[in-house]
């Protein structure tokens, strides 16, 4: 998974679990922005429509457990 964090022209510079990658726009969907969520198949990089919804759930848990102790 990877998490695009700007976009330079002509690259998206993405984090993911190895650090920083950069990838060419030519290889991402042409919806790509900032703050997607990447996913790579056999086809290519995908977008995670469903994935930044889970992590702000999951970030909101956090937060409220922290805001309850």
């Amino acid at each position: 998974m990877l998490i695009v964090d700007r976009i330079e022209a002509p690259l998206a510079v993405c984090e993911g679990d190895g650090g920083q990658v950069e990838i060419p726009l030519s290889e991402l969907p042409e919806t790509v922005r900032e703050g997607d969520v990447l996913i790579r198949t056999e086809e290519g990089y995908q977008v995670d429509a469903e994935e930044p919804s889970r992590r702000r759930k999951k970030i909101s848990a956090l937060f409220q457990s922290l805001l309850e102790s």
